[in-house]
């Protein structure tokens, strides 16, 4: 009698040679009564049979192992490149990185320049406003002051305009109501 294995990894099956006769005897010969040795063998034989792999099982297996290095070498080739290709990517960027914090920067630089000579407009016209609001002013204030002086010197004027005027029609009233009346008559 002889177990074979009957799972074994190519699918075809192989036997397993076990020789349960001989392993039988070899336990009634040490004191195992014939139904206790044929249980063991019987037990051992199906273990051996489902358990035990054959030559040709372990070859299938290198075969497999193999083939799957071969798969993982490539594909250990492939995430080299493409690692490779990151790396490149990621050094591209960090010199983009880099140019744009320089140009960032230089744009600060820029702009605190630009808000030192904004402040200084700033000064400039709030000064240059302080002065034209005091030449304004002054200037306002001379020609209050002219405008004063004129009105002075035009009521003057108009009250000895008024006067002469008064004294003329003093003068002439008479002569002229008398001139007028006689044209009417």
């Amino acid at each position: 009698m002889t177990a074979t294995n009957q799972t074994p990894a190519s699918g075809n099956p192989k036997p397993v040679t076990f020789d349960t006769l001989s392993a039988a005897q070899g336990l009634r010969e040490i004191g195992f009564d014939h139904i206790q040795a044929e249980g063991i063998v019987t037990t051992i034989s199906t273990a051996v049979s489902q358990t035990v792999a054959t030559k040709t099982d372990l070859v299938l297996v290198h075969k497999d192992i193999d083939g799957l290095r071969k798969d993982v070498q490539k594909d250990i080739a492939l995430a080299r490149k493409d690692i490779d290709w990151l790396r490149k990517d990621v050094d591209g960027l960090r010199k983009d990185v880099d140019g744009l914090r320089k140009d960032v920067d230089e744009l600060r630089k820029d702009v605190d320049g630009l808000r030192k000579d904004v402040d200084g407009l700033r000064k400039d016209v709030e000064n240059d406003f302080k002065l034209v609001h005091k030449d304004l002013e002054a200037s306002v204030n001379a020609v209050r002051q002219e405008m004063a002086l004129l009105h002075d010197k035009i009521i003057i004027k108009l009250g000895g305009l008024i006067v002469t005027m008064t004294f003329l029609l003093l003068a002439i009233g008479p002569f002229y109501f008398r001139w007028v009346s006689s044209l009417l008559n």
